[in-house]
């Protein structure tokens, strides 16, 4: 669902979500020393343009809605659609891991280039080569993943579950009448800014500014880490594994019950099974997914089923899936040639 930040007020009940999404986001964005500054005149001029997208999240809806966004901005000034972004906010589904949240988001991301995208897109297609830029509608985009799971560094937490701020470069660069030197310094006090305002130096994903320094690939500022000691996520590096049934330890049954429940709603009821009344055999293979924390119970189906476990050392010394919510099932991932 595609709406402009000046119709909000007009939003449907049943996207009563997003306003309380956008809500979380206002008082961030107008706090003091929040660092973006483009993006704090984009909404004090009201030309921010927002995305909805209730889960199961769709690709097919994020590319008309993006494509929605471009058609937006050639009708407006200059000097506005230069400000103008575009704010993917993902329905709340409850609590799931930073790790978790940036690999739905890719998925999203990359299903709709592949699917929806034009044909000039492909031309760089490979995220794994250090030259790759995000390319869609013959457009080359900023891309900016923020989330409520940003502990540390407050800038990339706007308050909501997920919101994902894109911009093409493009426009960025008519805004700044393609001098890159003016574009330089404005990169410079945005991050100065930011410094001062996570109490931390900004995260080496992003690069130097504009024409000071070696080459970083632009992928890396996508989804960068809470601290900068941990790296940028990488999750095109992963690949989904979706089980065909998920079968719950009875221990982890009795503890998180309310989270089951929850869980259920998002995930195929009728697929998920508890180990103890699982008596067909069947289900024991490496279509499926075991959930449990009990050693016992993983040597003995390690070899025929996909296990995932909330124990971090069974998790390391197992080789399994590791998970801190229920809802990391829906993101399980394995990397690449691992």
């Amino acid at each position: 669902m595609f709406i402009s930040q000046n119709n909000v007020k007009n939003l449907d009940k049943k996207y009563e979500w997003l306003k309380n999404e956008i809500e979380k986001t206002q008082k961030v964005i107008e706090s003091k020393g929040f660092p973006c500054v483009f993006g704090v005149q984009g909404h004090n001029k009201q030309v921010h343009f927002y995305s909805a997208l209730k889960y199961p999240y769709s690709s097919k809806e994020l590319a008309q809605d993006i494509t929605d966004y471009l058609t937006n901005l050639e009708t407006m000034p200059k000097k506005d659609r230069g400000v103008s972004g575009l704010l993917v906010y993902f329905e709340p589904i409850g609590d799931m891991n930073i790790h978790a949240k940036q690999f739905m988001v890719w998925e999203v991301l990359s299903t709709m280039k592949n699917e929806y995208g034009n044909e000039e897109d492909t031309i760089d297609n490979d995220p794994l080569t250090d030259g790759y830029s995000f390319l869609f509608k013959n457009e080359l985009w900023f891309i900016n993943f923020s989330s409520n799971s940003y502990q540390n560094r407050k800038s990339r937490n706007l308050g909501a579950f997920i919101t994902l701020a894109m911009q093409t470069l493009s426009k960025s660069d008519e805004y700044f009448n393609s001098n890159m030197k003016v574009k330089a310094k404005a990169q410079k006090t945005v991050r100065d800014l930011a410094e001062k305002y996570d109490g931390c130096p900004v995260h080496p994903g992003l690069g130097p500014v504009i024409g000071s320094g070696k080459f970083s690939p632009a992928k890396l500022s996508y989804f960068i880490g809470d601290t900068n000691e941990e790296k940028s996520y990488e999750p095109w590096k992963f690949k989904r594994f979706i089980p065909k049934k998920i079968i719950i330890d009875d221990t982890i049954l009795q503890k998180y019950s309310t989270s089951i429940q929850n869980f259920q709603s998002l995930f195929r009821r009728e697929n998920i099974e508890n180990l103890s009344d699982c008596d067909n055999t069947e289900y024991i293979n490496n279509m499926n997914l075991l959930l449990t924390n009990d050693v016992t119970t993983i040597e003995k189906y390690r070899e025929s089923i996909n296990i995932a476990t909330f124990d971090k050392n069974l998790a390391a010394y197992y080789h399994v899936f590791d998970i801190d919510y229920f809802n990391d099932l829906l993101a399980l991932r394995y990397k690449i040639n691992s």
